[in-house]
């Protein structure tokens, strides 16, 4: 991911996390729909490519 999507405002809201909650969306799940907002793709179909989401997870788990 660039820099410049890093610094991207995550437009998660409340709303979201409720979401999650009430329908036992699990941590991966949300993760990688947050990780989708991020690409700046809201609301168009796209195919994306998970290697660099898989990288990230397994980054921030501390899996090699």
């Amino acid at each position: 991911m660039t820099q410049n999507a890093l610094n991207k405002s995550l437009p998660w809201t409340e709303e979201h996390e409720a979401f999650c909650y009430k329908h036992h969306i699990c941590p991966a799940a949300k993760s990688l729909w947050q990780w989708l907002m991020r690409q700046g793709l809201i609301a168009e179909e796209v195919e994306p490519d998970l290697s660099e989401f898989n990288a990230i997870l397994c980054r921030h788990c501390g899996i090699a």
